[in-house]
């Protein structure tokens, strides 16, 4: 209703060796939208909920709009996905999936929004990605 909304499409370095990194690319995300009082930060987290950088998005105000909706979680990634379709893989990236991610899946793809507003609807999707798809219809009031 009036005003703007500021939108971060946002997909981190995925080098678990590298937290720091992400946690500084969370920040100057976050640092970037915080003048705007309406703002949605999506994507390829590549950080579990309960992980540091994702913490750091709740500490500024930010929801998650699966959480908002009650829905269960479940792994994005990987969808569908066996690292025999991926043969460029780096070695260290196919031992994580072949030997965890496979097992348990991780979810980290979301959407996060802060300002006020309220979740019409939102889901998951299926798509030609090694991730599910995140989905969501936000009104601000």
């Amino acid at each position: 209703r009036g005003g703007s909304v500021a939108v971060g499409a946002f997909h981190p370095s995925h080098h678990v060796m590298q937290g720091n990194l992400r946690v500084r690319q969370y920040q100057a995300l976050i640092d970037k939208l915080k003048d705007d009082d309406q703002a949605i930060i999506m994507g390829d987290l590549n950080a579990m909920a309960w992980q540091r950088p994702r913490r750091l998005l709740k500490k500024h105000g930010y929801r998650s709009v699966l959480n908002q909706l009650g829905l269960q979680r479940q792994s994005t990634f990987p969808a569908h996905y066996k690292t025999a379709d991926a043969p460029g893989l780096p070695v260290g990236l196919r031992h994580i999936i072949e030997k965890s991610v496979n097992r348990w899946g991780a979810s980290i793809d979301d959407i996060y929004v802060k300002g006020n507003h309220r979740v019409v609807d939102g889901g998951f999707l299926e798509g030609k990605s090694d991730h599910l798809g995140v989905w969501a219809t936000i009104q601000f009031l």
